[in-house]
C-alpha cells in the first residue's frame, strides 16, 4: 500500500540481489523490491504488467458500479 510501482531486480539469488547498490535507494524510501532469482520469474514479472493495464478498466467499472459502497478499486501489485 502507498506503492504506485513494482520494483523487482534480477540476481543469482536473494543473497546476491540484496547486495546490488540499486536497492539503497529504495531502501532509504522504504519501497518493495521484488526478488526474481528465477528465469521465469523475469516471465512472471512481464505477464503482471500486461494483466494489470487489462484490469485497470475493470477497477473503473467497480468503482462507478458500487458507487458510495466501496471507497475505491484498485489493481493490487503485491504477489503472495
Amino acid at each position: 500500500e502507498g506503492q504506485n510501482d513494482t520494483y523487482y531486480i534480477t540476481g543469482e539469488g536473494i543473497a546476491a540481489g540484496s547486495s546490488s547498490p540499486f536497492l539503497e535507494t529504495l531502501r532509504k524510501k522504504d519501497l518493495g523490491v521484488m526478488y526474481t532469482v528465477d528465469p521465469v520469474d523475469e516471465y512472471y514479472v512481464q505477464q503482471l504488467k500486461e494483466t494489470k493495464a487489462e484490469l485497470e478498466p475493470l477497477t473503473k467499472l467497480m468503482k462507478e458500479v458500487l458507487g458510495d459502497k466501496v471507497e475505491k478499486a484498485i489493481v493490487n501489485n503485491q504477489s503472495h
